[in-house]
């Protein structure tokens, strides 16, 4: 359960999610240029921490802090929140991106809503 995201990294997320920098992909954190909903919260972290992505030729997919379709500890413990993929509505958010196909502004929504 999350006890309190940090507002100011939340908003920050919705910000990124809602405008028109992230194109939405599925699949792991990072595709390309295509983020899942989490991975766009990785890149926030990479962008304030100064820190890269690796690519994995094998999988095609980028890797953050050594993970390619979970929240790293180190950002889920930046973000306030308190496990690699957050609960909403009793669905993870990754399922909410991949699965049900929700666009960034719905999950921005739900994200708003809560956590």
């Amino acid at each position: 359960m999350i006890k309190c995201m940090d507002k100011r990294i939340k908003a920050r997320w919705l910000r990124a999610l809602r405008g028109q920098h992230y194109l939405k992909g599925t699949g792991g954190l990072r595709f390309g240029n295509s983020f899942c909903c989490i991975g766009v919260l990785c890149d926030l972290h990479a962008k304030e921490s100064f820190l890269g992505w690796d690519y994995d030729e094998e999988t095609g997919l980028y890797r953050y802090l050594g993970e390619m379709v979970m929240l790293p500890r180190s950002v889920y413990k930046w973000a306030r929140i308190d496990t690699p993929n957050p609960l909403v509505l009793k669905v993870a958010l990754s399922t909410h991106n991949d699965t049900k196909k929700l666009s960034f502004e719905r999950i921005g929504r739900l994200i708003e809503r809560h956590l």
